[in-house]
């Protein structure tokens, strides 16, 4: 039941493709000031959490208002306080989000089945109580020297969704990020005797990173940043190993000197997990290793196949060619 005295309804519609919110309310004659009933006046946070709710749980001006839910369509109809429906309603079809509108559709319609004349002025269209949400970020470095022992790197940041910088109006981020990274490296070689020419370096790192959206994915809908579900959450984290053998000194042993001195061996190996809207775990390892051989001859391992014509005009210059037949094996 409505007591309107007017046929003629303005509503508005913004949204993505078939997905939209539609708010419809009734045109009065004149400015109507007295009453304010040609104005409307939306609560986006409320509008967006509406399509969410259910007759329990929804949110409602009055305790007389209507709200209506049924397959893929949300209904909501204002009361007066005589519990009177004024004609201001909300539609609702599908999951339209506010942070990716395609179009806004402002129009006109005549209830009556009769002719009606006139003109509807739209004075403004503004945003007021726009968030200010405070955007942080912060970033943390470390580092530790042992002498020539081995060496450490803390390093951790953090940027919220809402931050930006000086130069921007807006945040581009659409999540907050945090990162950790923690690597060291340790010359194993610092504890054997030095005469014995060995450097063994090992090297480690373990990190991570977390991103944790502002919205639900495709929603409007704000996401607690400090429960938010594991779902939506990306995260990853990667623990690397690394270490190599090799020697720096010559031994005066020969045997040693062309099988020993002469071999590198290095290993790697690698552990990374993740997970994100898409994938409930992913999980992949590496390894890699590698040894060498190489063996160096001496410098005077060469032919000379134009020493002849060192005594001939113009073409002499060419007896100091130097063919080299052994400069180095390397498996």
């Amino acid at each position: 039941m409505t007591h309107l005295n007017t046929d003629i309804e303005l509503f508005l519609r913004f949204g993505l493709g078939d997905d939209y919110y539609e708010v419809t309310q009734p045109v009065y004659s004149g400015w109507d000031e007295d009453k304010g009933r040609n104005s409307i006046e939306l609560q986006l946070d409320w509008l967006a959490e509406l399509k969410l709710k259910d007759s329990t749980s929804v949110k409602r001006y009055k305790q007389t208002d209507v709200f209506i839910d049924s397959a893929d369509v949300k209904r909501y109809l204002y009361t007066d306080d005589e519990g009177i429906q004024t004609g201001k309603r909300i539609y609702i079809k599908g999951k339209p989000a506010l942070n990716r509108i395609q179009y806004f559709i402002m129009g006109v319609r005549n209830t009556s089945d009769e002719i009606v004349d006139g003109e509807v002025w739209v004075d403004e269209l503004r945003l007021s109580g726009v968030k200010k949400d405070r955007g942080v970020a912060m970033r943390v470095q470390s580092s530790l020297k042992l002498a020539d022992l081995g060496s450490a790197n803390f390093t951790y940041s953090r940027q919220d969704a809402d931050f930006h910088r000086l130069q921007e109006r807006l945040s581009r981020g659409t999540s907050t990020a945090e990162n950790f990274n923690v690597s060291g490296r340790l010359d194993l070689h610092r504890f054997l005797p030095r005469s014995w020419g060995f450097i063994l370096p090992v090297n480690a790192s373990i990190s991570s990173a977390t991103n944790t959206p502002k919205y639900f994915p495709g929603e409007d809908i704000l996401v607690d940043q400090n429960a938010a579900p594991d779902t939506i959450i990306a995260q990853s984290q990667t623990i690397s190993f690394s270490a190599s053998l090799g020697k720096t000194s010559k031994s005066d042993n020969k045997l040693v000197k062309y099988t020993i001195d002469n071999i590198k061996t290095n290993f790697s190996a690698s552990q990374s997990r993740s997970s994100d809207i898409t994938y409930t775990q992913k999980w992949s390892e590496s390894y890699s290793g590698k040894v060498s051989y190489s063996l160096p001859f001496g410098r005077d391992n060469y032919v000379s196949p134009l020493k002849w014509v060192k005594e001939f005009p113009l073409v002499g210059s060419l007896s100091d060619w130097q063919i080299y037949y052994l400069s180095l094996i390397h498996i």
